[in-house]
């Protein structure tokens, strides 16, 4: 027991690193290619901070710990909404911008239908999964498309990269990737191994 907890907490450290590797390779590559700051943070930045998640969930699945990976979908959403808005807002008060209630809202609940439909029948399948993706697309083309036209850039250190030559940022790339494999299956076993032993749902962890 001790011993897959040290695994859980070492696994959580690689995957937070990993991710920020990942992240920060990518963006130097895409920024040495001559890809623009703002499809940089619109795609690579905003996406690679959900990389622990959707690792750790694509290990889970190919593992056969289908509740795990739904456990973990649903627990970060719970989580980020509740405890990292709610501290954040102790912190300091929020002010969200005024397309909150007409845009991003909506798209937020839509999203929450769709997903709790297709999980009605206890089942995701290949189509749910694809149906889940192109809702994905289609809102990152329009905050895309909004932000394009409105001319606000997302928040990058463009700096940090100005100085990462092309084999810097595709070293940071794979060791950030490495990790985040590494870091995800052995999170992934020692869960299931701690849930197997005190006889919790994998759902629960």
């Amino acid at each position: 027991m001790f011993l897959d907890t040290a695994i859980i907490v070492l696994g959580f450290i690689g995957l937070i690193w990993g991710a920020d590797k990942f992240v920060f390779g990518a963006s130097a590559t895409a920024r040495n290619l001559g890809v623009s700051p703002l499809m940089i943070g619109l795609t690579i930045v905003a996406f690679g901070t959900s990389a622990p998640e959707i690792f750790s969930s694509a290990v889970s699945s190919l593992n056969n710990e289908p509740e795990l990976a739904i456990g973990n979908a649903l627990g970060s959403n719970l989580f980020n909404i509740g405890i990292a808005l709610g501290v954040a807002a102790i912190i300091n008060p929020l002010k969200p911008p005024e397309s909150l209630i007409s845009k991003e809202i909506p798209a937020l609940l839509l999203v929450t239908f769709v997903a709790g439909a297709l999980l009605f029948d206890l089942f995701l399948g290949f189509f749910d999964a694809i149906i889940l993706i192109a809702l994905t697309v289609y809102f990152g083309y329009k905050l895309f498309r909004k932000k394009s036209v409105s001319g606000v850039m997302p928040e990058i250190d463009e700096e940090s990269l100005d100085h990462v030559s092309n084999l810097q940022a595709i070293a940071y790339l794979v060791l950030g990737l490495a990790l985040l494999i590494l870091s995800a299956e052995a999170l992934v076993e020692a869960a299931s191994s701690i849930a197997e032993s005190i006889g919790v749902s994998t759902l629960i962890v």
